[in-house]
Formats: C-alpha cells, structure tokens, sequence
C-alpha cells in the first residue's frame, strides 16, 4: 500500500502518508494515527 487508511499507526516524520485529505494525527506519546 502506498498510503495509509484512517485509524492506521503512522509517522509523522517517515514511512507512507494517510490517504486522501487524511493527517497523522499524534495525541500523545508518539503514538500516532491517520485521522479525516
């Protein structure tokens, strides 16, 4: 997969983006998910 769906973990600073409009959410601890 090129990119990454919504509720996947991901990285804000490397690896495949989110989807679409989707970001890489971060709440907290460096435990980050794409989110609309």
């Amino acid at each position: 997969a090129d990119c990454l769906n919504e509720g996947d973990w991901c990285a804000d600073w490397s690896g495949p983006s989110c989807c679409g409009e989707m970001w890489c959410s971060c709440p907290g601890f460096g435990k980050c998910r794409c989110k609309k």
